[in-house]
């Protein structure tokens, strides 16, 4: 004899069946086996087509040996122990037991059909998993300004900043692209190329000023220099060449 694990069983097999189960019926001509919980319910399963019924005895063999076997070809044959311990038997016809049972339900779940269910709950929580770590690393509460480069946006603790405005938004754009932006850029940037030095440099500093304010209005901050923001440089090579990067703490590129 050789056991082989077919599946679990159903939530429906559970939840009818009681706790103590007695089998007294192995029916080689239909292939089936019939037992019985310590309610005297009947069961009818069927493991090749993976079926039970539920069926009615009402036959006195609550706490005493029972043995059940073929009598004839239509017939079983009932032995138990009655409450005097006396030897009793009972004929219980085959329409009997089958024609009182109920409509069939699904025995167990196959191993098949656990193994897919299993793997495809597996790939879904791993998914969730993903995705929730993805949200947390997009949206996770951040001190800084974060900068999206593919939509041109600013959020600053799960909110869209709007108070930058266009050319602003330019100079923040040109220095998350390349990391940098000279003074020269700026200004042509903010100035024609009618305008002197001098109105140039003063239009660039106006800028710096006014953005300035607008960070630290954003990081709630009273007396802080632009510098601290938006750090200027000086070419190694040349000190009068000067740009602009912009200081990690305050900022996030993405």
């Amino acid at each position: 004899m050789q056991w082989t694990l077919l599946g679990q069983c159903t939530s429906d097999f559970r939840s009818e069946m009681g706790n103590e189960l007695r089998i007294f019926l192995i029916d080689k001509l239909k292939n089936t086996l019939i037992i019985e919980d310590e309610n005297k319910t009947g069961f009818i399963l069927n493991i090749a087509q993976n079926t039970f019924a539920r069926i009615k005895t009402n036959y006195p063999i609550i706490e005493a040996p029972s043995v059940m076997f073929n009598n004839s070809d239509t017939d079983y044959a009932l032995f138990y122990c009655d409450n005097k311990s006396e030897i009793e038997k009972i004929l219980v016809s085959e329409n009997e037991l089958y024609d009182n049972a109920t409509e069939s339900k699904q025995l167990y779940e196959s191993n098949f059909d656990l193994y897919y269910g299993v793997v495809f709950q597996v790939v879904i929580g791993v998914f969730l998993l993903i995705l929730i770590l993805l949200l947390f690393r997009e949206f996770r509460i951040d001190n800084r300004i974060i900068i999206r480069m593919r939509n041109a946006s600013f959020i600053y603790r799960f909110k869209r900043l709007r108070i930058f405005n266009e050319k602003e938004v330019l100079f923040f754009e040109s220095i998350a692209a390349n990391n940098s932006m000279s003074f020269q850029e700026l200004e042509s940037l903010l100035s024609s190329d009618k305008d002197s030095q001098v109105t140039r440099t003063k239009n660039r500093e106006r800028f710096m000023r006014i953005l300035n304010a607008k960070l630290r209005s954003v990081f709630n901050l009273e007396q802080q220099p632009i510098e601290d923001f938006v750090i200027i440089n000086a070419q190694p090579k040349d000190k009068r060449s000067k740009y602009y990067t912009l200081n990690k703490f305050y900022f996030k590129i993405m």
